[in-house]
């Protein structure tokens, strides 16, 4: 009986068969054009914030080298997009701070301050309380003498600080008020050796080594000479140190008076006969082995 028997591999494989198949093969994206519309949308989505994340790595290049400040704005906006978006808020506020356009800094700072866990919640407070100041608002004055100068902090809220320690000195001087004075005058000399190590240290990473002259006009104005004359030769030591690490050989010479650090700069510098001088005068001073070990290198290489 022809129903009774099995169909074989031919009568099953036949050209209708295989038209069928070919047919659902080539129209599939076309009766479900989403699936494959989806996918192709995945996949621009993740080169999109591929994309976005190097506009914004960029960016923050640019920032940190304070160049093309107009243009690393669009670049950081960019991060928004990302999974970086808070830090993007608080770089793009930092950009309208350089740029003086503190409306527009303040509109990405406040939403920041809602989350006391973002890495940058500190600075993003100092970024709010420097405006508030540029906007005439001199309460933090208030606030700042009641306490001891920050160790870290962005490089406005040390200015701030020595103006309005200033401020307060000059009024204290005026009415004979001496010994005040001259606690405000050390707590000056404090923040100018933390404000030093913040421009050479940054907290936010941006370059800010432009604000290193502003040292000796703060100087001149509260001290009536050069910084170098009148902090103590420990907080010297300490800045010429700082100055030596991160390559300002030049400005390193001018703070320190240590024969060792000297040697350091020198040979840095590659000037070899002075380094040798200043490191055969220490041969026998140095006990310190990782000093000794720099020692005998300015020793072998000179």
């Amino acid at each position: 009986m022809i129903y009774g028997r099995k169909p074989t591999i031919r009568k099953i494989i036949s050209f209708p068969f295989i038209f069928s198949l070919m047919s659902l093969i080539l129209f599939l994206p076309l009766m479900f054009p989403f699936s494959s519309l989806y996918a192709k949308l995945i996949e621009r989505k993740v080169k999109d914030k591929e994309i976005n994340i190097s506009k914004f790595a960029h960016g923050l290049k640019l920032l940190s080298n304070r160049t093309f400040l107009d243009t690393s704005f669009f670049l950081l906006k960019s991060g928004l997009e990302t999974i970086f978006h808070d830090f993007a808020r608080y770089y793009i506020g930092r950009n309208q701070m350089l740029l003086g356009i503190y409306d527009g800094a303040k509109k990405y700072f406040l939403p920041l301050t809602r989350d006391t866990s973002f890495p940058f919640y500190d600075y993003v407070l100092q970024n709010l309380d420097v405006i508030s100041f540029q906007e005439g608002d001199r309460s933090i004055c208030e606030h700042l003498e009641k306490k001891e100068p920050p160790r870290k902090a962005i490089p406005e809220i040390f200015e701030i600080i020595i103006f309005c320690y200033l401020d307060r000195m000059v009024y204290l001087e005026d009415r004979g008020r001496l010994r005040e004075a001259r606690e405000i005058r050390d707590k000056i000399k404090r923040t100018l050796v933390n404000y030093v190590k913040n421009i050479l240290d940054p907290v936010d990473y941006i370059d800010y080594s432009d604000r290193l002259n502003r040292i000796e006009d703060f100087s001149l104005r509260i001290f009536g000479g050069p910084a170098t004359q009148f902090l103590s030769p420990s907080d010297r030591e300490d800045i010429a140190q700082f100055l030596l690490e991160r390559g300002f050989y030049d400005l390193a010479l001018k703070w320190t008076q240590d024969d060792f650090t000297k040697s350091r700069i020198y040979f840095a510098l590659q000037d070899y006969d002075r380094a040798l001088n200043f490191a055969e005068k220490l041969t026998e001073k140095i006990t310190d082995s990782k000093d000794l070990e720099r020692l005998y290198v300015i020793l072998i290489f000179s």
